[in-house]
């Protein structure tokens, strides 16, 4: 049980996070999530009209000032986040998964003295410069040396092991390097695997020369990012702008006479939102008059009687 329970905006927002990657889902679906997750609780009867009105007017309310979105209707009834991690609903994210999942099973089944050259070619990316891929044999395990310079000040002479294994990395492979490393090395051991808790444990000792681990993981990272057998490409998502098509009218110039419904909440200049809201409402739940009640109640701030919401029911007058 949730001790504190969210705001209807916040509720929708933790929950297309949760259960949408960037997908739009319909405000009945995300009010059922929010419940579901116990991240809201309604005392009215229709909790998802409520969830509907305050998403409607949140990006209403924020387009009008000029706020940065929060979230993005997508046609009638649809609402997604501003800023999706992945606009296709997990497409893009599911693809690349998947590349990187092959990334790791071509560098498992290479040469291991091409994935030394691979290693070196990352390294000299990374700002490692004098890479030298050690020979086949007497290379007394070290694979690769290089330098780095920090800073132009100091050159850190580094000796690496490659280790493309499908077990993990121990201990003993740590201190094995350790031992073979010459005067002021520094030590970088390289898996496509990952590192016992132990090897971890040795390469952190206290008091002894430091050596530096990079796992499978953590390896695959550094060629996505740098475009070491892997390309990336801009792709345009295209999104309809249904208010785009048909813009509003201008409004009246100051000081000239407008229509204004009374009695509408927000007074006259909110009314035409609020008309809105209460009509798109109607007509997509069609409630009855108590449920539309409780639904006014609960969606507009100040309004905090059956009365009040049952006059705005009954507007019929169109006064000038």
């Amino acid at each position: 049980m949730t001790e504190t329970h969210l705001t209807f905006l916040d509720a929708a927002e933790e929950v297309l996070r949760r259960h949408s990657p960037g997908a739009p889902l319909h405000f009945k679906h995300i009010t059922e999530l929010a419940l579901e997750d116990d991240l809201v609780e309604s005392k009215g009867l229709t909790p998802e009209a409520t969830m509907g009105a305050q998403l409607y007017s949140d990006v209403k309310r924020r387009t009008a000032s000029g706020k940065p979105e929060r979230f993005r209707q997508y046609g009638k009834g649809l609402f997604g986040l501003a800023t999706p991690v992945d606009p296709l609903g997990g497409a893009v994210a599911g693809h690349n998964e998947d590349v990187k999942a092959r990334l790791r099973s071509v560098l498992s089944e290479a040469d291991p003295y091409a994935f030394e050259h691979l290693i070196g070619t990352l390294l000299g990316v990374l700002g490692f410069e004098e890479v030298e891929i050690t020979k086949r044999s007497g290379d007394g395990g070290i694979d690769v040396r290089a330098t780095l310079t920090v800073g132009g000040v100091t050159d850190v002479k580094t000796a690496v092991q490659v280790k493309r294994w499908a077990s993990n990395v121990s201990g003993k492979t740590v201190r094995e390097l350790r031992g073979g490393l010459g005067p002021h090395e520094r030590g970088l051991i390289i898996t496509l695997s990952d590192f016992t808790s132990d090897a971890r444990q040795e390469a952190a000792a206290p008091d002894r020369t430091p050596i530096t681990l990079v796992d499978g993981d953590q390896l695959l990272d550094l060629l996505i990012d740098n475009e070491i057998g892997v390309t990336s490409r801009k792709v345009a998502i295209l999104e309809l702008d249904e208010e785009g098509l048909f813009p509003p009218e201008p409004g009246p110039s100051p000081g000239s006479k407008v229509l204004a419904i009374w009695p509408l909440p927000g007074g006259r200049l909110a009314w035409k939102d609020s008309l809105d809201e209460i009509l798109r409402y109607i007509a997509e739940t069609a409630p009855t008059v108590k449920q539309a009640t409780t639904w006014i109640i609960d969606s507009f701030e100040k309004v905090s009687s059956e009365k009040v919401a049952r006059s705005y029911l009954n507007m019929t007058a169109l006064t000038e």
